[in-house]
């Protein structure tokens, strides 16, 4: 289970970075449905690895 979450965390923070990198190389615009749920993805993977480990205020922020 722990592998798992670490996992989720992991995966969020390689989805939101490489959104962010394929937008600034301007290989996706920042409009596109792939941008925003590569983001919106990655927000969950930080949801659930930041609320695992208690971390409230990147949840919220995150959940937001």
């Amino acid at each position: 289970m722990i592998l798992a979450i670490e996992a989720a965390g992991w995966l969020g923070a390689l989805l939101i970075l490489g959104s962010y990198i394929l937008v600034s190389t301007g290989r996706l615009s920042g409009q596109s449905p792939a941008f925003q749920w590569m983001n919106v993805a990655g927000a969950l993977g930080f949801v659930v690895n930041s609320g695992w480990h208690g971390a409230v205020p990147s949840t919220v922020l995150n959940v937001v």
